[in-house]
């Protein structure tokens, strides 16, 4: 089961997009907040003081904490940061209820040490290993995920069997525990020991330990898994954002919301590192899951619209009636029911994907817009679906698909007889390799002034601004930045793009600006495990063919190096700045570049008409066939 049918069982799984306001505290209605994997020590604490600000405006009457509060990074140094973690539980207002345990993401752990030691300090500061509580005629249970199998903790079963055989008169029974054992490897041991004491008596059972959102119904038991370190400035191998539970209880039924405590990233949302830590099933389940509930908002997004351009795009498409289009990989249908709009009612618009979840969605949209000229298609995975041979298309439609596609000189050269001769053609919108800085990217304009100004005027960044945007700067009290100026910041971090000086100055500059004693470094400054891969290689790459050198700043560059400088450079200001929203067009696959893409092409048998460089992170490559 997923979360969006979790509304046939009485729960209703939903993100929250309204501001938060207190909750109504009666006999019949009340509301608590949930989280775990907090990971403070490793996460800014300010960042943990704002998710605690934001829990206390939502009005619960307590707070469940699920472990990994602490990450075992630090706890082997001491009681420190538990007591700051104290600190800050205690300006939430409400009675917090925590349970022990550690995350079991292991890429910010320190050591097993470190998280035995966790778990020892949880144990400590939470109630006990396992407890219960009764809250407006409903029982909540805690238990050790760390001892469920019988042989581990005989006492914690013989606790359980005893609450719960007293449970038949609470509305509700709520189990929360640390780690989520049924969808991970351990799932026996909960099944043999747990489970069958859950059914028939317990309504819902929260978990934490993993950095991603899963509801499922086992049986007759609503189980949900949440948790993510609520750092604003780290990001993470697996798909995590910084969220919290909002749990509104009426009588006997639960509404839960999801809310995230900052935008959501799509780079932390698409893919899964090291998925083996899940049974391949509920791995299936919980990818579809995911994408499920956030695919189509961030496909539709303000942002992600504003890169595409969509009305740019339909002018050099030059639509006609009566067209039959072919909008491969369609998604949300961003640009599907606008060519359905521009039919105005004539023609066909075949909008294919793979995703089962996303064709339903494709179908309820065209229904409430009423294009039943729009016919959305569900294609297979690996190769070209029969369905695409069996018409001819005057437009053949392709934005952000390409890169998925394996073997595309095959599967384009099977396609091309499906595209009408002479007057058809095929659009590649593609991601650029390398792109220049867009007023888009920057979700927080003042943020970018903040860090140039806590830097310094000896910042490589801050020497390197036009005389105009330095005397901002230093007369800049904390209002917004106006467009022009913003447009003049952008435009002179464009031009540090091919500039060949920039990673020595930054690496001199960090080196001596040490961090309590330390050296440091400006790959300290990459947060995203890909960038470091690629920015080490650069480094090496450009710096053999002597693009560093001291003496020698003004040959002519190789069109390769020139673009390996300039993607080496992105990277480092793009991070310098934390800059995020073009990660989910930068995928685990390969971005091809605009030349392979056309060889790819011509080798397939089509002709190449022109690139239409009408938006600045995405080439829109045209073709047609070359009969």
């Amino acid at each position: 089961m997923n979360a969006l049918s979790a509304v046939a069982i009485g729960i209703l799984f939903i993100f929250s997009h309204t501001p938060l306001s207190r909750a109504e505290d009666t006999q019949d209605h009340f509301r608590f907040v949930i989280t775990g994997c907090a990971h403070l020590g490793i996460c800014d604490s300010k960042d943990f003081e704002s998710t605690i600000d934001d829990m206390r405006k939502s009005g619960p009457a307590f707070a469940l904490f699920l472990g990994g509060m602490v990450d075992p990074a630090v706890v082997e140094t001491g009681h420190s940061t538990w007591q700051r973690l104290d600190a800050l539980i205690r300006k939430l207002g409400v009675p917090v209820h925590q349970v022990c345990g550690g995350c079991s993401l292991t890429p910010i752990s320190a050591s097993k040490k470190g998280g035995a030691t966790a778990e020892e300090c949880g144990r400590e500061l939470s109630e006990r290993g396992y407890y219960s509580f009764e809250y407006r005629n409903n029982l909540f249970i805690a238990l050790d995920s760390a001892n469920v199998a019988p042989q581990e903790d005989a006492g914690q079963l013989d606790f359980l069997r005893k609450t719960l055989g007293h449970a038949s008169g609470y509305r509700n029974v709520f189990v929360f525990t640390n780690k989520v054992l049924w969808l991970q490897n351990e799932w026996e041991h909960w099944q043999e020991a747990i489970h069958p004491l859950l059914r028939g008596k317990v309504s819902y059972v929260f978990g934490s330990g993993v950095h991603f959102l899963d509801s499922r119904k086992i049986d007759d038991v609503t189980y949900i898994a949440a948790g993510s370190p609520m750092c604003r400035s780290l990001h993470f191998a697996r798909p995590s954002f910084p969220h919290f539970l909002i749990v509104d209880v009426d009588k006997s039924e639960a509404t839960i919301r999801i809310q995230p405590t900052e935008p959501l990233r799509w780079e932390n949302l698409g893919h899964f590192q090291d998925d083996d830590t899940l049974p391949t099933p509920l791995l299936d389940q919980t990818v579809g899951l995911r994408q499920s509930i956030l695919k189509t908002a961030t496909l539709d997004a303000a942002w992600r619209t504003g890169f595409l351009d969509p009305p740019r795009v339909m002018e050099i498409l030059r639509i006609q009636p009566n067209m039959n289009i072919l909008d491969i990989g369609a998604g949300s249908g961003l640009f599907s029911f606008r060519f359905a709009e521009a039919l105005n009612g004539t023609g066909k618009v075949f909008a294919t994907d793979t995703d089962a979840m996303m064709v339903e969605y494709l179908k309820r949209k065209a229904k409430e817009r009423g294009h039943v000229n729009v016919l959305p298609i569900l294609v297979k995975t690996m190769g070209l679906d029969l369905f695409s041979q069996r018409y001819s298309f005057d437009i053949i439609f392709l934005s952000d698909v390409y890169y998925q596609i394996p073997h595309p000189e095959e599967y384009f050269r099977r396609l091309r007889s499906s595209l009408v001769k002479v007057t058809g053609r095929l659009y590649i919108i593609q991601p650029k390799g390398v792109s220049i800085f867009s007023d888009g990217e920057f979700d927080d304009f003042n943020k970018v002034v903040k860090i140039l100004l806590s830097e310094g005027k000896e910042f490589p960044l801050f020497r390197r601004l036009a005389p105009a945007v330095k005397s901002f700067l230093r007369d800049w009290k904390g209002e917004l930045v106006p467009i022009d100026m913003r447009s003049a910041i952008i435009a002179d971090l464009n031009a540090m793009l091919p500039d060949r000086r920039l990673w020595n100055d930054l690496t001199q500059y960090y080196y001596e600006k040490r961090i309590n004693g330390t050296k440091n470094t400006p790959l300290k400054l990459i947060r995203n495990g890909r960038d470091i891969s690629l920015l080490k290689w650069l480094i090496v790459s450009l710096d053999m063919q002597g693009v560093f050198s001291e003496t020698d700043t003004d040959a002519v560059l190789r069109e390769e190096a020139a673009r390996d400088l300039r993607k080496l450079n992105r990277i480092l200001i793009e991070n310098i700045f934390d800059l995020q929203r073009l990660r989910w067009i930068e995928p685990a696959s390969v971005v091809y570049e605009a030349p392979s893409i056309v060889a790819t092409m011509k080798t397939s048998g089509y002709a190449f008409v022109r690139s239409h460089d009408i938006l600045p992170h995405y080439d829109l490559l045209e073709f047609k066939t070359g009969d």
